[in-house]
């Protein structure tokens, strides 16, 4: 099992290696830029609406509350995936890195054993990347892995 994880860990490291050249050179980046545009707007909207509910109109608060729950949806899937790109992901190749040659490792962070919040840190990062994925796989099940591969 150690070998594995650690030939998992080396692989995952080298993918994402890849998929960080590959979103570089080919502009991709761009996608995950315009996600942080209006984004302050957004949750304000999403915000006033969960603490403002307006019952005057039935007909065109439920189709109100349909596009906002949509939109709240949309709005907490980007970050999500922003911070999984962003914040998980090279957050568990450092740790796994310091893991594997720990002699590498500080030996104090933070006031604490250096490999030890490491080996923390990659555990509890690994557990959310885990929920991720199979959050992940349950959607495909119920949405279609088409669908979810098309973004839609």
């Amino acid at each position: 099992a150690d070998t594995l994880h650690q030939v998992a860990g080396i692989m995952f490291s080298i993918l994402f290696g890849m998929f960080l050249i590959a979103a570089s050179v080919s502009g991709y980046w761009r996608r995950y830029q315009r996600r942080w545009d209006g984004l302050g707007s957004r949750i304000q909207l999403h915000g006033a609406h969960l603490v403002n509910r307006d019952r005057s109109d039935a007909g065109r608060e439920m189709q109100s509350r349909v596009e906002l729950s949509r939109g709240l949806l949309l709005l907490v899937q980007q970050l999500l995936y922003i911070a999984s790109i962003v914040i998980l992901s090279p957050l568990l190749v450092i740790t796994g890195f310091a893991l594997l040659y720990p002699e590498l490792a500080p030996t104090k962070v933070a006031g604490l054993a250096g490999l030890w919040t490491f080996a923390l840190a990659h555990y509890w990062v690994g557990l959310v990347s885990v929920l991720f994925l199979l959050f992940h796989i349950y959607i495909a099940t119920i949405a279609g892995l088409r669908r979810m591969i098309r973004g839609r």
